[in-house]
């Protein structure tokens, strides 16, 4: 029914579908799909942006929850690991990677 790779999230408690995440590999961004465990349809609910993923549904199946990392990930690692390479401190203070919190409506 679901075509892999895929990270499965929830099997809903309200109707028997189950929602997982697939990345596209053309275009490297990760969809958030709904499959009904009955008939076999499946729908795509969203596609999330660069850096962004779903861990959870809500009970009511109405609001998916994830994270987001904000700004360039990679250059605030790189920083973060150079700082901390020379003894520098707590470099999350002085602008590591920032994360933050994101509900995405499902319907």
């Amino acid at each position: 029914m679901v075509p892999a790779p895929a990270h499965f999230i929830v099997v809903g408690h309200k109707t028997p579908t189950v929602f997982f995440t697939k990345m596209d590999t053309a275009t490297k961004l990760s969809s958030v799909f709904a499959a009904n465990v009955d008939t076999g349809e499946t729908r795509k609910l969203v596609t999330l942006p660069e850096r962004a993923g779903v861990a959870s549904v809500n009970a009511d199946e109405t609001l998916a929850a994830g994270t987001y990392i904000e700004g360039n990930a990679e250059a605030d690692y790189n920083r973060q690991v150079q700082q901390q390479a020379k003894g520098d401190g707590n470099a999350a203070d002085r602008g590591g990677a920032g994360m933050s919190s994101r509900c995405t409506s499902t319907r």
